[in-house]
Parts: C-alpha cells; structure tokens; sequence
C-alpha cells in the first residue's frame, strides 16, 4: 500500500499527471472513490478487499477528464473495463496512467494497453465460492426456472437507473 501512495505521489508532485482516482475510506468507515489532486493528500489512499467500485467508470466522465491527465489505481476487474472502454474509443492511451493492484497488493505500472491486455490474458479471473454456488444453481435450471429466477431478481428493480450510473460500460449522456 506504501508504494502506491509512494508513486500516486511521485506522479501529482512531477505533474505527469493532475489527478490520481483511488479508494479512501468516507463516511463510516466503507469505502468509496477518491480523487486525488494534491500530494499530501495520497496519504488518504486505501486499498484492500473492500475496494470494488470499479473506477474505470471516471475515465471518461467530463467531471474528472477536465482535472486533467488522470492516474487510476486499477486492481484486475478495473484493467478489463479499461481494455473495453478502450475498444470502444471512450479513453484514449496517453489521457491515463493505469497503476495496477494485484490481489496481493503488489503495484504494477503498466506502460501501454497492451502490457494491460497481456498481464489481463496470463491473470484468469478468480470466482468467489459464493458466485461460483450461484453459477452452479443456475446452470441446473431449466429455462422455465431460469426466467422465473431472472423475473424474481429484476421485480426488486424500482428505475432509479443506479446501476446505470455505476456501470462503467454504460457511456451515454444522454
């Protein structure tokens, strides 16, 4: 975790970049975006297994993109929205700095999309037990089974659109 807020702070002192999108700890404790556009303030950089919003979705909002060029702390699931975002021209090479956390908490800066794409390939993603329990159960199900499940969860639905706005795929304005 050192080494990330080392470098977050290396990046906003030299200029290369003006803001480093992160995790800090808010309100209680739980954890949520950060953005970071002071050096002094990388010491409020977090990372641990409570970090999951996926903070590829602010590498193309207008709000963060006229910060500046932007740094992204990018554990695995970050790096493959990156790489999508990318095939879609939402982001473009030279606008970010990906800073990229391993599960183990190990820092890697990646230098090129590619370097993405190639650490992505080798790094197969690793299925909770939970989803995996899921995966199994709705795999048994037959197609009757499977819609009634998909009715079930989507009745809870009430449009507020969040999942929308969370959703770093989702890249309309509109």
């Amino acid at each position: 975790m050192n080494k990330l807020k080392e470098k977050a702070k290396e990046l906003l002192t030299s200029g290369t970049v003006q803001v480093v999108v992160g995790y800090e700890k808010g309100t209680g404790g739980k954890i949520r975006p950060a953005f970071i556009t002071r050096p002094e303030d990388t010491e409020k950089l977090v990372y641990d297994e409570d970090c999951h919003h996926n903070l590829a979705l602010y590498l193309y909002k207008h709000e963060t993109k006229h910060l500046g060029k932007i740094a992204v702390v990018a554990p695995p699931f970050v790096l493959r929205s990156i790489l999508i975002l990318t095939t879609e021209f939402q982001i473009e090479e030279n606008s970010i700095v990906v800073l990229g956390v391993t599960s183990d908490e190990e820092l890697t800066e990646f230098g090129s999309f590619s370097e993405i794409e190639t650490w992505v390939n080798q790094h197969p993603v690793e299925m909770k037990d939970k989803d995996r329990e899921i995966l199994k159960q709705l795999s048994a199900m037959n197609r009757e089974e499977r819609w009634q499940f998909w009715q079930n969860e989507f009745s809870k639905c009430i449009k507020c659109f969040a999942c929308r706005g969370a959703c770093p795929m989702c890249s309309c304005f509109r």
